[in-house]
């Protein structure tokens, strides 16, 4: 039930104006109140920014930021002092392709591959993560 809450109260909340604008009106705010409600783990002093796109089984750590129009796939977990610019895209699943005798579209959908942002990342904007058809790996900081 909390999580429908914050996916009711994100829903409107990601149309209001992204986090530095002059007439804010409580964006920030209100995003970040829907991810304490929606996501798995949600840290503190978080930014979600405006018009972001976030899947279900996410966790966000502690002064960490989900940029402007980004997409955050399923079973993502992002650390803490991570920075995301604007239109970063995270995939973590696909579809089936292997029979090249059935459509695609017909085929199904791969497992998810979980990505895991280590602490203390900066992801530059429109940055792009397919783990889609990758082993499993994960981001590590600069330590």
């Amino acid at each position: 039930m909390k999580r429908q809450i914050g996916k009711i109260v994100y829903f409107f909340a990601k149309h209001f104006p992204e986090t530095d604008a002059k007439l804010n009106f409580c964006g920030k705010l209100l995003r970040g109140l829907a991810g304490k409600l929606m996501l798995d783990y949600c840290g503190n002093k978080i930014n979600i920014d405006r018009n972001a796109t976030i899947g279900n089984h996410i966790s966000l750590g502690d002064y960490s930021g989900i940029g402007k129009n980004s997409y955050i796939g399923d079973y993502v977990t992002i650390g803490t002092h991570v920075m995301m610019g604007p239109d970063c895209l995270i995939y973590t699943r696909n579809h089936e392709f292997g029979n090249v005798e059935t459509p695609i579209c017909f085929q199904g959908f791969q497992n998810y591959k979980p990505v895991r942002i280590e602490n203390d990342v900066w992801i530059g904007g429109r940055s792009y993560i397919d783990m889609r058809n990758c082993p499993q790996r994960n981001l590590h900081s600069r330590t």
